[in-house]
């Protein structure tokens, strides 16, 4: 089985306002999707955001999926934010706090998929 999660993540400083998206595909057709958003003083950087999605997507894979991943299912995370998955894939350190616990709650929920998860960049 082959399961792709779409993210996606935006800031606005003036306004004070992020949001953040996902979609779960499975066999090209969406089975599920989500967002959420903050605004005022509590608003996140896009790349936040980014993390946002793809934690909310890895934990509804993990709820949804739950009884039928095993190690031969393949999980593909698709983001259009460099750094995020630099970051993900080791390239990059995380050196901002406002990432450092995203990146550990992402990297925690993707270690107890039993799936092997792939990160792919889309560039926008």
């Amino acid at each position: 089985m082959e399961i792709l999660l779409k993210t996606d993540g935006a800031s606005d400083m003036k306004a004070k306002a992020s949001s953040h998206s996902w979609g779960i595909y499975q066999e090209g057709a969406l089975t599920t999707s989500g967002s959420g958003y903050s605004v005022g003083e509590e608003f996140n950087t896009s790349n936040q955001e980014e993390y946002l999605g793809i934690l909310d997507g890895l934990r509804q894979i993990r709820v949804e999926f739950s009884n039928s991943l095993t190690k031969k299912d393949s999980i593909y995370i698709e983001t259009d934010s460099e750094l995020v998955a630099r970051q993900l894939k080791g390239t990059y350190k995380v050196r901002n706090k406002g990432l450092k616990l995203l990146h550990k709650e992402v990297k925690s929920v993707i270690k107890s998929l039993p799936s092997i998860v792939y990160l792919r960049h889309i560039p926008r």
